[in-house]
């Protein structure tokens, strides 16, 4: 899948980041803005606006879609689920515990692993 596509994904989803998108790509490629950096600039800031308002149903509906990223077992839409979101979410400043969330069956699958690999 290419960034264009999925980047259209995401704000067809989440029409409400429209603006937070428009800004971040103005001054790169536009909707062909590479979507790693993409999901993790602007819908990871999103999703973590989401769990500080303890906006319950908004937060299962972020992780509901990522769980259909890795349904669409694309291996570019896979990997900015896993390495953009989930990673993102799990490190850096935001340091969530991801165990405390109700993740789909690959979500989960993927955070265990990254997980298990990390501590090793």
């Amino acid at each position: 899948m290419e960034s264009q596509k999925l980047n259209s994904l995401l704000l067809e989803k989440f029409p409400q980041i429209r603006p937070q998108f428009d800004n971040f790509v103005s001054w790169q490629e536009g909707m062909a803005t590479g979507s790693h950096v993409v999901y993790e600039d602007v819908f990871v800031p999103y999703v973590l606006d989401s769990i500080a308002k303890n906006d319950v149903e908004e937060v299962k509906r972020c992780f509901d879609f990522v769980e259909s990223l890795f349904s669409l077992q694309d291996d570019y839409a896979s990997d900015v689920a896993g390495q953009s979101i989930l990673e993102a979410l799990s490190e850096g400043d935001a340091h969530l515990d991801l165990s405390s969330i109700k993740l789909g069956k690959l979500s989960k699958q993927y955070y265990d692993k990254y997980l298990k690999d990390f501590q090793n």
